[in-house]
């Protein structure tokens, strides 16, 4: 798994474990405020991950440019 997939997968991950955290303890009567700030920094993660440039590019040919076409 490439560095992109993986920021996308954490900041997911982030996102629902914020989601389960605050839920559960909102239905205990307990307001946790990490919880925001977790899917907050998951969302930033998640952004980031999509954002990265791909890293399945094919390399450009050998040998370089050519230079100018000259007829």
């Amino acid at each position: 798994m490439g560095e992109k997939a993986k920021a996308i997968w954490a900041g997911i991950g982030m996102m629902v474990g914020a989601v389960v955290w605050f839920v559960v303890g909102w239905m205990a009567g307990r307001i946790f405020f990490y919880p925001p700030i977790l899917f907050i920094i998951g969302l930033v993660s998640l952004g980031k991950g999509i954002m990265a440039p791909s890293e399945d590019k094919e390399a450009p040919p050998a040998g370089g440019s050519r230079g100018p076409i000259r007829s």
